[in-house]
């Protein structure tokens, strides 16, 4: 584009609709203005002929910032409407342009324009409506063009729809989405002829593009990390995640296809002189109807690059060919085979021909097992190897969720109907395959070139095993245990003291929160953190001390798992719990004391992580598990008074948490966790001593041992290992009581504690008790 006065055709009476700063063909526009056509086509005046043949000096040289064009009415424009233009090199960025009502514009959109500045952020929409050639949501002669986004919901484009355009400047991060419309021509996320394409995206959910569709094209420069998705819609062409046209690189660009149809070549990154490298074309559904390419290169490298195909997508049985390297050139010496892989868990599919992956990669479907006649690849053409005689290696690196495998089960991986060629690794290769997240097979690969055929066979010498990863799973419900136990001691340990404070008899409300950060040693560990809440309604007579309370516990944690033959898992959730239950305590006369409580209610526990994943469907593993938890103690002491200052409490506690066991679906496996029981003794002594009638300092010691605390579960009947707290705790308390001389019916006690052992860490208490 030279400039706008090369746009502006001589015989239009109504040609451009554009607000800027300065001189306007609408005098009252300005910075940031918005202009709104809308009601009937007669209240819109034309623009005058002189106006016209003048335009070239009406268009600024400034920056040209928010301002938008909305186009409401059914009415047909007969020229170009921008958002912002400049024929100078003023940087235009935020503009808008709306067209919807019906409206037809015979000429093109700009979002933004400037002749040699950045466009940056400019957008178009159409909701209905029609443009007679393109629509550019940014452009610039020799700027950058950078963020722009065309999006078109419904509506036509006769010629093409471009994210970002820029003839000597670079074309980075435009987007194109197009939901239900009719393109005649190109779909562009970013278009730069100079310089590089990056980043830019284009999404296509329905409607038809005429010709090819492009996340990224460059002309001379490079196209790297362009992303195209299609879920619906016909594209009668070509789709090509990045361009590099002449001497540029494609790298790192990607197509997923997920439904829609195709007609021609599906290719992740292309290039005429340059490399195509680590492009990845994503397919789990649609209709594909030729070639699926990694990475083309006319006559360079193609290499890195990966084709997945998952799901059930439908491929012509002789047109169609995978490819992980390609080129269309005879005389080409590139290497269109290295490090390209073919990741394969669709149903079974039949095409033309597969070549030039260095990896097959399959991922098994159980129901397929000993289905002799069913191969997952049928083609015509099945090419195992480099052209410098360098083998394929054929792998099977996982099997879906489903039925458990035996001994002797066999897969056909590949069948060839008519020539197969290479010898795949030698013909035979051993792996470890996980199903889901939870089984390991032992599993052999054979490649029978001359029966043109690749199978699969489980080994019958071996039993699947448990994924010694999945005790990851586990941490999460011990996690939730551990804050249920956390409001066990709140109760047993803190809650009459609560009341004590109140230092009255008869019925009397309470409130107790406490607090900490805990690390858990598990055999890996948990760091968690947690807030408590309990209040209720105590009553005091004699010796007795009798309560009514809810709770309510919430807590986040991280659990860290590492593995002696598999890589590490950390994961994360949070806890959380709430319910109520009864307290009671009974001071005897002549010292001791006796007291018990029982809890009910509900927990909630979640757990997520990234680093395990079944394969076959890329699903992570995570849950939500709700459950009921059952909890009760009971206790005796003795208070030693030492004298009227000072006195040291001794007890002894049995503490028992109960979670019930829950079922889940984990990545697609079934899961079965155990119930939780965390069963306590804990023996305590705390001094305290009343410094003055305005402060208490206490200290404690104390030494618990969990005899339970144990994660088991299982998975297809197999028992997954479990992480524990079995083992000692001791514990350090520091604390005091505080009553202001100025206001005796107020209390502020304030407590820490340390742990060491199983249970690492620090937490706090902070009562606020105010007598009535």
């Amino acid at each position: 584009m030279a400039g706008i006065a090369s746009l502006v055709p001589r015989r239009l009476a109504l040609l451009i609709v554009t607000l800027s700063v300065g001189q306007s063909l609408f005098p009252a526009s300005a910075f940031g203005e918005v202009l709104t056509w809308s009601g009937s086509a007669d209240q819109l005046q034309p623009i005058p002929s002189t106006i016209i043949k003048k335009s070239k000096g009406l268009f600024p040289s400034a920056s040209l910032t928010g301002n938008t064009v909305k186009v409401l009415i059914d009415i047909p424009l007969s020229g170009y409407v921008f958002g912002g233009v400049t024929d100078g090199s003023g940087e235009v960025s935020g503009n808008q342009v709306f067209l919807s009502g019906g409206g037809n514009v015979s000429r093109s959109i700009h979002g933004g324009y400037s002749n040699s500045g950045g466009v940056t952020g400019n957008s178009i929409v159409i909701t209905d409506g029609s443009v007679g050639v393109s629509a550019y949501g940014g452009e610039s002669n020799s700027g950058d063009v950078t963020g722009n986004s065309v999006v078109i919901p419904e509506g036509s484009v006769g010629e093409n729809v471009v994210g970002g355009y820029s003839d000597t400047g670079s074309a980075i991060g435009n987007t194109v989405e197009i939901f239900s419309a009719n393109v005649g021509r190109y779909v562009q996320g970013g278009l730069s002829h100079e310089k590089d394409a990056a980043d830019n995206r284009v999404v296509i959910s329905g409607g038809r593009v005429g010709w090819v569709v492009y996340g990224g094209y460059s002309g001379f420069g490079a196209a790297t990390g362009n992303t195209v998705v299609i879920s619906g819609g016909e594209m009668a062409q070509m789709v090509v995640g990045g361009y590099g046209a002449n001497r540029g690189n494609a790298i790192g660009n990607t197509v997923e296809i997920s439904g829609g149809s195709v007609n021609t070549a599906v290719l992740g990154g292309q290039t005429i002189r340059g490399a195509a490298i680590g492009n990845r074309v994503v397919i789990s559904g649609g209709d594909l109807r030729n070639g699926v390419v990694g990475g083309y290169s006319h006559s360079g490298d193609a290499t890195g690059n990966t084709v997945v195909i998952s799901g059930a997508p439908q491929f012509s049985a002789t047109d169609t060919a995978l490819f992980g390297g390609h080129t269309g050139n005879a005389k080409s010496t590139g290497d269109l085979f290295t490090g390209n892989t073919l990741s394969f868990s669709a149903r079974p599919i039949v095409v033309g021909a597969v070549a030039n992956f260095q990896y097959y990669d399959f991922t098994l479907d159980p129901s397929l097992a000993n289905d002799v006649n069913t191969a997952l690849i049928t083609a015509n053409q099945v090419d195992l190897g480099a052209s410098d005689g360098t083998p394929s290696e054929v792998r099977v690196v996982g099997i879906r969720s489903g039925n458990v495998l035996s001994g002797g089960d066999k897969f056909l991986l590949v069948t060839a109907t008519g020539e197969m060629s290479g010898n795949g690794r030698g013909g035979v290769q051993r792996e470890v395959a996980q199903q889901g997240v939870s089984l390991l097979y032992d599993v052999e690969t054979k490649v029978d070139v001359e029966g043109k055929r690749i199978t699969a066979e489980i080994l019958s010498a071996y039993e699947p095993g448990i994924n010694p990863q999945l005790k990851a799973l586990s941490e999460g419900r011990l996690a939730g245990l551990m804050l249920a136990t956390r409001g066990a001691d709140a109760v047993a340990d803190d809650l009459y003291h609560t009341i004590q404070m109140e230092n009255r008899d008869g019925l009397v409300p309470f409130i107790l929160a406490a607090g900490g950060r805990s690390r858990y040693d598990s055999g890996s560990h948990i760091d968690a953190d947690d807030f408590l809440l309990t209040g209720g309604l105590s009553y005091r007579r004699a010796g007795l001390t009798a309560a009514v309370f809810a709770e309510g516990g919430w807590g986040n944690y991280d659990s860290y798992n590492s593995f002696a033959h598999a890589a590490s898992v950390h994961g994360d959730g949070n806890t959380r719990y709430a319910g109520g239950g009864v307290f009671g305590r009974y001071d005897f006369a002549s010292g001791p004391y006796a007291e018990a409580s029982v809890r009910l209610g509900n927990t909630r526990t979640s757990f997520d992580t990234g680093d395990l994943v079944n394969i076959g469907s890329g699903e992570a593993a995570r849950y939500k598990l709700n459950s009921r938890y059952t909890s009760a103690h009971v206790g005796a002491g003795y208070p030693w008074v030492f004298n009227d200052s000072s006195l040291l409490d001794v007890s002894v506690k049995y503490l028992w948490t109960h979670i019930q066991g829950k079922d889940a679906i984990v990545a697609g496996d079934p899961l079965h966790f155990d119930s939780l029981d965390s069963q306590r003794v804990r023996l305590n002594g705390e001094f305290r001593h009343r410094y003055s009638d305005s402060l208490t300092l206490l200290a404690g010691l104390g030494y618990e041992y969990e005899f339970d605390a144990r994660a088991d579960g299982t998975t297809y009947g197999y028992a997954i290992d479990a992480p524990s707290l079995k083992g000692s705790t001791g514990i350090l308390s520091l604390g005091a009581t505080l009553t202001p001389a100025s206001n005796r019916r107020l209390s502020v006690d304030l407590r820490g504690q340390g742990y060491v052992g199983k249970r690492e860490g620090v937490g706090g208490l902070l009562r606020v008790n105010y007598a009535f």
